[in-house]
């Protein structure tokens, strides 16, 4: 499933996907997706 979430974002090809939830994982990196882009000084 989260590969085909991954996928659905036309650069990203079932390699590149496989390769991020190797390297982060899937909780990381459903966590990292779900921060905002850019940090905005408190």
């Amino acid at each position: 499933q989260m590969t085909d979430c991954l996928t659905s974002v036309k650069s990203v090809n079932k390699t590149d996907a496989l390769s991020l939830l190797t390297t982060f994982g899937a909780k990381r990196l459903f966590d990292v997706l779900h921060e905002p882009f850019l940090k905005v000084p408190k």
